[in-house]
Formats: C-alpha cells, structure tokens, sequence
C-alpha cells in the first residue's frame, strides 16, 4: 500500500522520516495540480493531505472523496494545530444526512 503526503515542508519532512513520500506545496495551483496528479497515480491508495492544502485544493479533494477509485483522502493538522474551521465527524454527518447526534 502506498501513502503520499502533501503539505509544508516540515509535515513532508516529517513523514519522510518515517519513509513516506512526500510532496511540498507552496501555493494553490501547485495543490490543485499535485491533487489532481495524486488522484491519477495508480499506486497511491491512501492520501495524506495538510488541512492548508486542503483547503487550497478543497474542490479537488472533495471530488477525490467522493470518488469510489479514488486513494482514501484523510486530513491531517500541521504543526500549527487544527485550524480553527476544521469539521469534526458530528459535523460532517449533521451535512451529509440532515440529522444531529
């Protein structure tokens, strides 16, 4: 199973410490692009984006979520800690299905 991580240069150095590959991304079209490209690559099952990234990229990655072959997206803080928007699982379902829990 293969693992790409995309962030800042510290959330890619760290992960590479742990052998994972890693992309940096600076600014949105660079996300869009490496999101896009990552979504493509056949290897890639799991894909480990920064939140900034994320949201520099949020149609992007909201398509790959939805898409069934897809990699499995999962977002992740940087070293700065959750950003203050960041959705939690009682959220996502209360927009998915309408409904609180």
């Amino acid at each position: 199973m293969s693992i790409l991580i995309l962030g800042s240069k510290e959330v890619a150095t760290a992960f590479a410490l742990g052998g994972m590959k890693g992309r940096v991304v600076h600014d949105r079209s660079e996300a869009l692009a490496v999101v896009e490209e990552a979504g493509r690559l056949a290897g890639v099952k799991i894909l480990v984006v920064e939140e900034e990234v994320a949201e520099m990229a949020r149609e992007a990655i909201d398509r790959l979520k939805l898409d069934p072959g897809a990699p499995l997206v999962v977002e992740i803080p940087g070293f700065s800690g959750p950003s203050e928007d960041r959705q939690t699982a009682r959220d996502l379902v209360r927009r998915a299905l309408g409904i609180h829990i």
